[in-house]
């Protein structure tokens, strides 16, 4: 029979499958730790590293078509054991778990930065959970207060807990060192991120850094990035998008958020420009 080397997979038990295809069509010839085999009149050879997966292809006339996977490829797009646990960690989580300061800083192109505190405490009625402390190194005016209070207590309260909005998407994963993996987001469900009058969840992608060096595994970094230009309130386009976050462990073993940080780059009635945003979080104090 004249053979033509096809292929050879690595099998569960660390062995490779040899295939070959001639007059009688596709048939396996052995299964050996080193697959060796003519291709195009040379002789090559491979043997896998502990874990890795290889797969190789050859069409008829023995030319190589397709694929070598490792292990440190990434996954394909599918929820695995450990994106369960972290996301079931974001769900068990809420607005009404912390209390806490936040100290904020905003900044539009051309203009010093504007620096406020404020406190978030859960306990309080709704609506009046957010309080504004101080206002650009002073005591806020009554119309500071009034502004800010409206603004903040109809929004999202920064947390882990928004984590549980999207982590569960599908998702590619690498290990990203000693102690963390990485999953990667090619866009993120609707209702995640919005910006005035608009929603830009699904032009989105995300990276999470899940740190799994103590017991409980966590999200410790997540960087958010627009993919193309979009518009808020039919009145500005934002060219580039980019939000990041940073959670930590408590000593009683739940995660809170760290800091926050978004950049937006785009123009408004025909003039160009930039807006940054800073938060940090501290004082947090468990109320639930």
């Amino acid at each position: 029979m004249n053979m033509i080397f096809l292929g050879f997979r690595l099998r569960p038990s660390a062995t490779f499958t040899k295939f070959a295809h001639g007059e009688d069509g596709l048939s396996e010839i052995e299964g050996q730790s080193r697959t060796t085999a003519l291709r195009d009149g040379v002789s090559t050879s491979s043997t896998p590293p502990q874990g890795e997966r290889i797969e190789f292809f050859a069409s008829s006339s023995g030319h190589f078509i397709a694929a070598l996977g490792l292990a440190l490829s990434p996954t394909p797009a599918l929820a695995d054991a450990l994106q369960q646990q972290v996301l079931a960690g974001a769900k068990a989580m809420s607005a009404e778990d912390f209390a806490f300061t936040q100290t904020l800083s905003n900044q539009r192109s051309g203009e010093p930065a504007k620096d406020y505190v404020l406190r978030y405490d859960p306990k309080r009625a709704k609506g009046a959970r957010w309080t504004l402390i101080r206002a650009e190194g002073r005591a806020p005016t009554a119309k500071e207060l009034s502004s800010f209070s409206k603004r903040a207590n109809a929004g999202n309260v920064p947390g882990y807990a928004d984590l549980a909005k999207w982590f569960g998407a599908p998702a590619t994963r690498t290990a990203s060192g000693p102690g963390s993996v990485t999953y990667r987001f090619a866009s993120l469900p609707a209702g995640t991120i919005k910006l005035p009058g608009s929603d830009i969840s699904a032009s989105t992608s995300a990276e999470a850094v899940v740190n799994t060096s103590g017991a409980i595994p966590f999200v410790e970094r997540v960087r958010i990035t627009s993919n193309k230009a979009f518009r808020i309130m039919m009145v500005a386009k934002i060219e580039r998008f980019t939000a990041s976050s940073t959670y930590q462990m408590t000593s009683g073993g739940r995660p809170v958020i760290v800091n926050t940080a978004s950049d937006m780059t785009g123009s408004a009635m025909g003039k160009s420009g930039t807006f940054k945003s800073r938060a940090a979080y501290s004082d947090m104090r468990w109320v639930r």
